[in-house]
């Protein structure tokens, strides 16, 4: 049983997930020879259970030199290995020191919207801000946001699934121009480096073990497109989600303390990426369903953050859900990285906005992206008065 396309809305998806968690928790996808998997618990273990799932997607997948560098779809020790790598130049610290360049930009994001009776939020505000936070990270021109912007909407606008991607040749092009604008960077640093993130990743070195430059190439590929997407994706949702909850938006702009918890829930509630895949190394026995070694297996987060085995009342937009266990940035050993970068982005941008717009009020039904591994409005028109 195949889901509901994007255009059917939200709430359809949604109803399909959970009539699937009842009825086939365990199921095989006929259109695409994948499993899937619905219940927060088997969730839970595909993202722990490194003995039976596996992330090294490409020794089914055409990946080829594409995984080198990617966390995503490594399994350790590599893993572990480049994970300590890149975090020695990714730190708390280096997070942190982004907040009053994060502030500024949104305050300046939002007086280029002033003056108009509405405004497109994704345009505005979603997609510059991270983009050109990630630019400062990286230490790559700002004013190449528009590039970087054009490579991740060919990735995310076509209705892929996951076998076909690198098979696409639009695709590929995008992401060799995009590793070969990256690599001009890297090989730059390798012969001046500066303080930036690039530099640091060409410096880090454990027990002599270092990334070689296509590694750090496929890292901040990653960054930036995951880092970009999920940003905007979250921005997008959590207003959608605010104003079909005006309550709740009452309640932050009256106690922006709250805002954190609230940023937790808009994953929860919508995960930016409401599914993943795992390879399974061995044959694995669920519900009374088989799924064979060497299986992809599609998990949904998405439907995980909804079990109402594990999450009570999920159907509920609560911001100040506690505990709020939901796997909307992973678990384990491939938790988001970016997590923290993603948390500080999404609190100053809430706070400023409904600082300074009422509601928020969304004025029409927004368009979401194809792709059904992205949970994201391509366009959220707000007002900007009551």
């Amino acid at each position: 049983m195949t889901p509901p396309k994007p255009e059917s809305g939200r709430a359809a998806l949604l109803e399909w997930l959970r009539w699937m968690r009842d009825q086939q928790p365990v199921a095989l996808d006929e259109a695409t020879g994948m499993w899937q998997l619905f219940r927060y618990d088997d969730i839970h273990r595909s993202h722990t259970d490194l003995t039976d799932f596996s992330a090294e997607l490409g020794r089914v997948l055409p990946l080829g030199e594409l995984s080198r560098g990617v966390l995503a779809v490594m399994d350790p020790p590599r893993h572990g290995q480049v994970r300590a790598l890149v975090s020695q130049a990714f730190t708390p610290r280096t997070v942190a020191r982004l907040e009053p360049h994060v502030e500024e930009l949104t305050r300046r994001l939002l007086d280029e919207a002033a003056g108009q009776d509405e405004f497109e939020l994704m345009r505005e505000l979603a997609y510059p801000l991270p983009i050109s936070i990630i630019a400062e990270l990286l230490g790559v021109p700002r004013q190449d946001r528009e590039m970087f912007r054009g490579w991740a909407d060919t990735r995310l606008s076509g209705d892929h699934e996951a076998e076909a991607v690198f098979d696409d040749d639009t695709i590929r092009a995008s992401v060799d121009e995009m590793h070969a604008y990256l690599l001009e960077h890297v090989r730059a640093r390798r012969r001046r480096p500066s303080g930036d993130l690039i530099s640091r990743l060409t410096l880090a070195e454990v027990s002599g073990d270092r990334l070689d430059d296509q590694e750090i190439v496929h890292f901040t590929g990653l960054l930036l497109m995951a880092g970009y997407t999920t940003v905007a994706a979250m921005l997008g949702n959590a207003v959608l989600l605010l104003h079909d909850n005006p309550a709740a938006a009452e309640a932050l702009r009256a106690d922006p303390g709250l805002i954190p918890g609230a940023i937790e829930e808009v994953v929860r509630y919508y995960p930016p990426l409401p599914q993943s895949l795992k390879l399974l190394k061995n044959d694995v026995e669920l519900h009374g369903r088989t799924m064979p070694a060497g299986s992809l297996v599609t998990t949904w987060t998405l439907s995980a953050n909804h079990d109402e085995r594990h999450i009570d009342d999920p159907g509920t937009f609560d911001i100040r859900r506690e505990p709020n266990p939901h796997v909307g940035f992973g678990h384990g050993i491939h938790f988001c990285l970016g997590a923290s970068l993603a948390r500080l982005e999404g609190r100053i941008a809430l706070e400023a906005l409904l600082a300074r717009v009422p509601g928020p009020k969304v004025l029409r039904e927004p368009e979401m992206y194809p792709n059904p591994r992205i949970l994201a409005p391509r366009e959220v028109w707000v007002a900007t008065n009551g």
